[in-house]
């Protein structure tokens, strides 16, 4: 385990050996889900859980014996340390170990706790800091994605602009109308290749929202609100990478 460190990740699990562990408050309540490892080897695929000073951290290590052919576990070890005021990473005496073994731990954090003898991922189970799929932070910026363009005729593509927006992770440029510029005449034109696509998202006096090419003339058409909508794309793979829009009004 790393000392001095702000976030802890939530294991790794080898051929040889393998360790997890999880953060929970002074209280017992887990820690949120951070960010997620999701790609590369299994052994690598894990969930990142911040870490503050108090905070309480479970973990189990083990290592794995291969004798004619028989895999098992080899050695296993469950213990508690609390996170420094300094940072550092405090090991526990047995006594407060049990005390919060005894009170932190339910099954379902067991099971996670367990030894494993192969290589697999170390994601904190759905309900431990995140839903399983989403961290707290990418479900609540589905949901705004989702909620900000809730009108719009194309749902796949609302459904696609929630997806992508959970998983931007840089400070983009995600404007409000409240924070709205002045509405162009016309828009540069943009060319949708294998990194970037682009996007008019309008809204018309009557309610209604849907998307236009870039090259779309603004200047006589009825338009009050425009988006204009970039999606980011990993080239030559299916991974999403983010969105980012701008707000136009006309003043």
């Amino acid at each position: 385990m790393d000392n001095r460190n702000t976030e802890i990740e939530n294991g790794y699990s080898g051929f040889k050996n393998g360790w997890r562990q999880i953060a929970f408050n002074s209280k017992g309540e887990i820690r949120d889900v951070s960010r997620k490892h999701s790609t590369g080897r299994p052994s690598r695929r894990r969930t990142v859980q911040e870490i503050v000073a108090g905070d309480i951290v479970i973990r189990s290590d083990w290592t794995i014996s291969c004798r004619y052919g028989t895999i098992s576990i080899a050695t296993a070890t469950l213990t508690a340390s609390v996170v420094t005021d300094n940072g550092y990473i405090r090991l526990l005496e047995k006594k407060e170990t049990d005390q919060y073994l005894e009170s932190f731990i339910t099954p379902q954090i067991a099971a996670f706790l367990r030894p494993v003898s192969s290589a697999s991922a170390s994601f904190l189970p759905p309900g431990c800091g995140w839903n399983g799929e989403y961290t707290n932070k990418e479900e609540a910026a589905f949901q705004s994605a989702k909620e900000f363009f809730k009108d719009l005729e194309d749902k796949q593509l609302t459904f696609r602009i929630a997806k992508f927006a959970c998983c931007t992770h840089w400070l983009n440029e995600v404007d409000t109308w409240e924070a709205a510029a002045n509405l162009p005449d016309t828009f540069a034109a943009h060319d949708n290749d294998e990194t970037t696509e682009h996007y008019l998202i309008v809204w018309n006096p009557d309610g209604t929202v849907f998307a236009l090419p870039m090259t779309t003339p603004i200047a006589t058409a009825p338009f009050e609100r425009v988006v204009h909508l970039k999606f980011f794309i990993k080239p030559n793979a299916d991974r999403r990478c983010g969105v980012t829009w701008r707000c136009y009004r006309r003043m």
